[in-house]
């Protein structure tokens, strides 16, 4: 998919002291699923978008509403699980938001790590995951959603969609008959491809009013809606506690790779720990190489 910035080198997680120092003495990753993120509009956003997009065209616009629900069925199918990044280190809103008000830390990640952890993943078969910058601006988002647009409007364009009865009733012979359907069936069945591909983008794009959170997010698409193969799933989900939720999640082990995953971490404004005993608890679990920082946020 397209970009419209370079990837940063270094992505940088925001949490508090607990989640830290379960991070580096587990050498362990939370995805958490992002249907109980703080976000209400979580994976609900592409539906503003999608709306507009078809709505601006006139080929698509009388077809909006079966678009839209084909959309949903497609959006709503996976349930993902995340790890969320920033492109920025020290930002005062993420240490308030995501760091306990500041009293956390912001770790800088390698992107190149999660790269090659991720071929590496693949190779042996095991469970998969994508690192995806999250997409603000309309521009972005119409950007990216661009080569899948065109393919529906070919389908339509191919008969999906409209009723052929008129076209079957002044079918000249069997053959011209034949082709008619055929040709329909094609349409439709391209054109459920198109919305299937869908599912991948609900979590991509968010509210341009994130937009200072430059977030990237490493995701695994966890399981399927389908009832039975849901209940079956949750039962191999693990279980942390939030304030007000029990937040189901899956674990990414930080492997020994050629890349280092870890290039930083900063003590968040309010975080009273000398860097020498970051340093030290870093060294102590593998992670050596380290810059350790403190917070420039002026903020108590």
């Amino acid at each position: 998919m397209t970009s419209a910035n370079t990837d940063p080198r270094v992505l940088f997680h925001y949490s508090p002291v607990s989640a830290f120092h379960s991070i580096i003495s587990g050498q362990n990753l939370r995805l958490s699923l992002l249907d109980v993120s703080n976000d209400y509009m979580e994976g609900r956003w592409i539906h503003e978008v999608l709306r507009d997009v078809f709505q601006s065209n006139p080929v698509t616009a009388r077809y909006t509403d079966v678009l839209l629900k084909r959309a949903e069925l497609a959006i709503s199918f996976p349930v993902v699980a995340a790890f969320c990044l920033s492109e920025e280190a020290d930002q005062l809103g993420q240490w308030r938001g995501y760091a306990d008000d500041g009293r956390g830390f912001s770790i800088g990640f390698h992107k190149t790590y999660f790269e090659i952890l991720g071929h590496k993943n693949r190779d042996e078969k095991s469970e998969g995951f994508a690192v995806q910058k999250v997409h603000y601006s309309r521009p972005a988002q119409d950007l990216e959603l661009e080569p899948i647009l065109k393919n529906i409007l070919l389908c339509i364009q191919g008969g999906a969609l409209a009723a052929p009865h008129a076209d079957l009733l002044a079918a000249a012979s069997d053959e011209d008959y034949e082709a008619t359907v055929a040709k329909t069936t094609v349409a439709n069945k391209n054109l459920s491809s198109c919305m299937a591909s869908l599912m991948f983008f609900g979590f991509w794009f968010k509210n341009p009013a994130f937009t200072e959170e430059k977030e990237w997010r490493i995701m695994r698409y966890v399981f399927g809606n389908e009832s039975v193969e849901r209940k079956a799933s949750l039962g191999l989900l693990s279980y942390h506690a939030a304030r007000d939720r029990l937040v189901p999640y899956v674990d990414l082990g930080l492997q020994e790779l050629k890349s280092q995953a870890i290039a930083s971490v900063t003590i968040g404004p309010k975080n009273r720990t000398p860097i020498e005993y970051v340093s030290s608890m870093m060294c102590r679990y593998g992670f050596n190489d380290v810059k350790i920082l403190k917070s420039t946020a002026s903020y108590r």
